[in-house]
Order: structure tokens, then C-alpha cells, then sequence
């Protein structure tokens, strides 16, 4: 028999001071309530209850255990409580890993409105382009331009993500030629080391930081292939112009991971489906 519901019925058999009151209330009969008794006295080796045909009363021992039960299961009516207002209601701490590249103004400002609308949630944004696992780190969810994830993650689309090669307009202005796909090759770049690219490239530097490759393309060291979130504000200021304008930009899915469907928490389910709702309408602009 199960110890814990065992401790339960001993709690409302002293509570109604009765077997038959405490069986209704726990929709059992009086002889499977009595049957919990003997379990719950068989494991502690103890007598708890002194019983009469009138009467129950508490042995020395069941009025010790009597509070201690009572603080238990107290305890645990109060950690399933707490649990199942995360399931339903947002709050807690949601850990996140997302790439550097989102380190922007407006991520930041969706971010702002998320915890508008939800906050007793308390977000923890770890940036980092790498891959990382999820279970390994205790993260609650990853967005990756990645859907290579573990087969037992569940990932989900939210938006494309528009590449463009960009370089400074200092370099720019500097060529005696267009830049094109096929002359890529002759000209200085910067790449990223936590990737690879599928052009052959000059690099002259590479860095594991989307943030630093865009400065250093900036400061005029040649090209680079960035995501648009990482530089829409450079190309609005002029410190970058797109090249390749002839070319269809690169676009790569942004995707939400998470590590289970079943029980997923309100704080991860309504992150994700606000990040889809805002990243969609911003596409739609």
C-alpha cells in the first residue's frame, strides 16, 4: 500500500475521530481506511490508535507522529500547490541561452514587454553562440538558427533570420570593382570560429563573438556575412553598407528548444508563443 496515502487517511481518521467519517470523506470503505492503519502501524512497528467500538484515542506515540504527519503532509500539499501554479500561471526563473547576435535593442525591448505582461516571471539570459545542452547546463530553453538538437529536444520555428554581407564604408569605397559571389575570395574578411562558411573567404580574423565581427568590419577590415538583428542599426547609421544587393540575402530559421512537451511550464509555453506572435508581426512590417 502507498505510505503517503496511508499517512492521509490516519490524518482525517483522528481529524473526524471516526473510520467511517474519514472513509466517506476520502471515497473509501471503512474496512479499506482500517486496512491503512495497520499498514502505516506494520511499518512503523508502532501502535498509533487505541480503538473501541466507541472510541479512538491516541496512543503516546500517535500523538507524536499525529504532528509530524500532519507537518509533512502540509509540506507536500503546499509543493504541489506551488508546482501547479507554474504549470498555469507564469512565475519563476526562465533560463535561456540564445546567440550573441540578439544582444540588441529591440530583442531587448520584446524581452521588456514579455516581463510586462508577465512579471513574476525573472528572465536569465545566458548569450553564447555555441551549441549547448540544454539538460546538461539546467537551461529551460535555447533559440538556435540550429535545428541539428538533440533528437529528445522539441524544437519550434519562430522567425527567418536574413543574413547579409556586409562591409564599411571606407572599404567600400576603396574597390575598383563590385563585389560579387565570385570574387568573394579576393577580398579580406572576418568569420566566425563557431561556425562554418560555405565560401572560401580571406579571413584575415575570426572571432567567437557576432558583436566583434561586426566592430571589426565596421573599423574596415574587409566583409562579413552578419545576421540582420546584429546590424540593422549600422546600416540605418551608414557605419555599414550591404554589398551583393543583386543577390538574394541568406535566410536561416530561428527556432525555440525545449527540452519536453508533456508539463511544460507556463513561464517556457508563454515566452515562446509571445517571441512567435512578435517575431511574426515584425516580419510583417
Amino acid at each position: 500500500m502507498d505510505t503517503l496515502t496511508s499517512m492521509n487517511v490516519f490524518r482525517q481518521v483522528v481529524d473526524l475521530g471516526s473510520f467511517n467519517k474519514a472513509a466517506e470523506s476520502l471515497n473509501i470503505s471503512p474496512a479499506m481506511a482500517s486496512k491503512h492503519l495497520r499498514h502505516l502501524e506494520d511499518c512503523l512497528q508502532a501502535k498509533l490508535l487505541n480503538r473501541s467500538s466507541r472510541h479512538l484515542s491516541l496512543t503516546e506515540i500517535g500523538q507524536s507522529y499525529y504532528r509530524e504527519c500532519c507537518h509533512a503532509l502540509d509540506i507536500l500539499n503546499s509543493a504541489r500547490q506551488t508546482a501547479q501554479q507554474g504549470v498555469v500561471n507564469p512565475r519563476g526563473t526562465l533560463k535561456i541561452t540564445l546567440p550573441i547576435w540578439l544582444a540588441t535593442p529591440d530583442f531587448a525591448k520584446l524581452l521588456q514587454q514579455y516581463r510586462t505582461l508577465y512579471p513574476e516571471v525573472r528572465l536569465s539570459l545566458n548569450l553564447d553562440n555555441q551549441r549547448t545542452d540544454l539538460i546538461a547546463h539546467g537551461f529551460d530553453l535555447a533559440l538556435r538558427v540550429d535545428r541539428s538538437i538533440d533528437p529528445n529536444i522539441i524544437v519550434k520555428p519562430l522567425s527567418d533570420i536574413e543574413f547579409y554581407w556586409v562591409t564599411s564604408p571606407q572599404y567600400f569605397q576603396s574597390l575598383s570593382a563590385p563585389i560579387s559571389l565570385e570574387n568573394l575570395s579576393r577580398h579580406i574578411a572576418v568569420t566566425p570560429n563557431y561556425t562554418s562558411t560555405e565560401y572560401e573567404l580571406n579571413s584575415v580574423a575570426d572571432s567567437n563573438n557576432t558583436m566583434m565581427l561586426k566592430e571589426l568590419v565596421c573599423a574596415g577590415m574587409g566583409v562579413a556575412n552578419l545576421p540582420h538583428w546584429a546590424i540593422s542599426a549600422e546600416l540605418q547609421q551608414g557605419r555599414l553598407v550591404r554589398v551583393l544587393t543583386g543577390e538574394k540575402a541568406k535566410s536561416l530559421k530561428l527556432y525555440a528548444a525545449y527540452m519536453n512537451r508533456e508539463h511544460l511550464s507556463a513561464k517556457i509555453r508563454t515566452f515562446i508563443d509571445f517571441l512567435a506572435e512578435k517575431l511574426d508581426n515584425k516580419k510583417a512590417e
